[in-house]
């Protein structure tokens, strides 16, 4: 099994294997990809019982330091020749552990897995539309040159120079004419570096360096058998270009050309020396494709060594090779967002949050809302990765529409209104940046919380629904926590931009208290005479218990305790209320009790409340 790993991570391989055999070992391979070159190997001794099933694991890691990470697993019968059923094997597993002890470290691997970005089983070496978005990679790359200064013809008029614009010069002079920028062996050593960004894969899933170069006679050795000269991309070595002197005679032979570390390109050795008679003939125009996996921003380098000694050799003058750079070239795909995706890999390519697929077919429903590949759910595709399905996309759409210009909105606009029912009120928003057309606004109202949206007709309490300012007039009580935003459109845009969400809050009204007085036969009552059984009521001081019947009478409050209370409605909250209490239940007098004292001859009769309260 091929698999990409991460560098530096430890994994574990395991299985479980019912012996047949007891004489049977196992071994763990990790092989390179491409050369199938073995990376490591661990045998497992036997250490179960033959007809029981047994788990054998080991770990391994792939050093942080190496160009690829794409490696074969490798599970091997160490007996060959047997003849007969050894083993069974199950539950074969790759585990990526947080950490681990003492790992099995495997030698670098250089080749590198064959890449489907959208995959949908065609390679991305043939893919057509390696984003499965309904446009052709070639549409979308936009190619261009990440090297600045990439032409070196004329960069002197025949003389020494000491520094490069744009690039950084270390170990001596270099010669310039008109022919090109010259590495001079009578220099030890000189490096010609350049950082470079924005370098990702073209749409062919390679990455290109295009070297143009001389490799050229006429200056005699002065210190060494051999000249190197080795081309680097963020400190890894990928093309080594070298002429050895032979040893039993005094000129040098013929260049030859190394890729290392996984890079491949189209020159092979010998490469021909030039005697500068006629220079144009002898151009040799590399291509390096270096790994795909390398970093999007490094240093580009060219490495000048004229002080290898060849084993062995006799240091003679002699006329050896120099080297003559003409040109250099890294025309990379454009990432327009610079999220680190080139755009013919990137479903918004702009960043804008409408897919490209919309953008290019002009259509709101090209991507099916579904993730930004065209049509609705999984692709089907060509051989050459084309979309044939479940609607086959016709690549003839305009792409300048995935790259103008959208209006940027304030973010903090619109904002929240809060106000009493039956006022006015607007929601504006601030439009900092205006596109590369007309702008457009549409209103849209939600009244269930944000899960769906209504464009506002103007009409009743709405009105300017279609300017940057939307008009409420006399909003209602059950507009509360209705929501609105602006959707904000370029005539040469397809995807609008929405705005923030604002909340509209319609101020509950203060409750107004209705309340009855105790009685003999009852305590007293108060009564919420507005309550609206939509709202939460709060009182002050808090009390568990206290609840409402339909009509707003209140249950449950402590009497004789003074109470205030305000109406919510999930988003606002009215004033308190005026405060109020509810009295105790009055006692019954006693029955009178009487004494009457008769009249006499002389005094009038009386008549006295014996049980007399005066505070009754």
């Amino acid at each position: 099994r091929s698999v990409h790993l991460e560098k530096g991570s430890c994994y574990q391989l395991s299985f479980w294997m019912y012996l047949v055999n007891s004489s049977s070992t196992v071994s763990f391979e990790i092989r390179d990809v491409s050369s199938d070159a073995l990376l490591n190997t661990y045998t497992l001794p036997w250490m179960g019982t033959e007809d029981v099933w047994t788990q054998f694991s080991y770990n391994f890691q792939i050093p942080a330091g190496c160009s690829s990470s794409d490696v074969k697993i490798v599970l091997r019968n160490g007996l060959a020749n047997n003849g007969g059923n050894d083993y069974y094997i199950d539950d074969i597993s790759l585990t990526k552990l947080g950490s681990c002890s003492a790992p099995l470290i495997t030698t670098c691997p250089t080749g590198f897995l064959p890449v489907d970005t959208d995959g949908d089983g065609v390679l991305d070496s043939t893919d057509l539309d390696d984003d499965n978005d309904g446009i052709l990679d070639t549409t979308e790359c936009s190619s261009s040159q990440r090297i600045t200064n990439a032409s070196f013809i004329d960069e002197g008029s025949g003389g020494n120079i000491v520094s490069v614009p744009n690039w950084t010069l270390s170990g001596g002079t270099l010669y310039a004419d008109s022919t090109g920028m010259q590495f001079e062996n009578n220099n030890t050593t000189q490096t010609l570096s350049q950082n470079v960004t924005n370098f990702y894969p073209d749409v062919n899933g390679k990455k290109i360096i295009n070297v143009s170069f001389i490799s050229m006679t006429g200056s005699p050795i002065l210190n060494s058998d051999s000249i190197q000269f080795t081309i680097r991309y963020n400190g890894v070595d990928y093309a080594r270009i070298e002429t050895v002197r032979e040893l039993t005679s005094t000129s040098a032979t013929a260049a030859t050309i190394t890729y290392l570390n996984g890079a491949t390109g189209n020159l092979v050795s010998p490469i021909p020396h030039d005697n500068r008679v006629a220079p144009a003939e002898a151009i040799q125009n590399l291509q390096l494709s270096i790994p795909y996996t390398t970093p999007s921003s490094g240093s580009l380098s060219f490495f000048f060594n004229s002080s290898v000694v060849a084993t062995g050799n006799t240091l003679v003058n002699v006329n050896d090779d120099d080297i003559l750079l003409v040109s250099v070239g890294i025309n990379s795909c454009s990432d327009f967002d610079g999220d680190t995706i080139p755009n013919f890999l990137d479903l918004d390519s702009d960043g804008d949050g409408c897919s490209d697929a919309n953008e290019y077919y002009a259509s709101t429903t090209a991507d099916g809302n579904d993730g930004g590949v065209f049509g609705v759910g999984t692709p089907t595709v060509d051989a050459n990765g084309r979309v044939t399905g479940p609607v086959a996309a016709s690549y003839a759409g305009t792409y300048t529409l995935s790259t103008g210009t959208s209006s940027v909105l304030d973010a903090t606009t619109p904002i929240d209104r809060t106000i009493a029912a039956g006022s006015n009120t607007t929601f504006a928003v601030t439009v900092t940046t205006a596109g590369s057309a007309t702008t457009n606004h549409q209103w849209q109202v939600s009244t269930d919380n944000g899960s769906t949206w209504t464009n506002i007709v103007n009409g009743g309490v709405y009105s300017t629904a279609t300017t940057a300012t939307l008009t409420i007039t006399g909003a209602t009580v059950g507009m509360n926590s209705y929501k609105y935003r602006d959707l904000v459109s370029q005539s040469n845009k397809v995807c609008p931009v929405i705005s923030r969400v604002a909340n509209l809050c319609i101020i509950p009204a203060i409750p107004t208290i209705s309340s009855v007085a105790a009685t003999c036969s009852a305590a007293g009552t108060s009564t919420i005479s507005n309550y609206y059984v939509s709202n939460t009521y709060t009182f002050n001081p808090a009390t568990a218990g206290i609840s409402f019947n339909g009509s707003g009478l209140i249950s449950g409050m402590t009497l004789g305790t003074s109470y205030t209370v305000t109406s919510g409605n999930g988003t606002c909250t009215s004033a308190a209320s005026a405060s109020f209490s509810n009295a105790v239940m009055l006692s019954t007098p006693s029955l009178p009790t009487l004494t009457i004292a008769q009249p006499s001859c002389g005094v009038s009769g009386t008549l006295t409340i014996t049980n007399y309260n005066a505070a009754t």
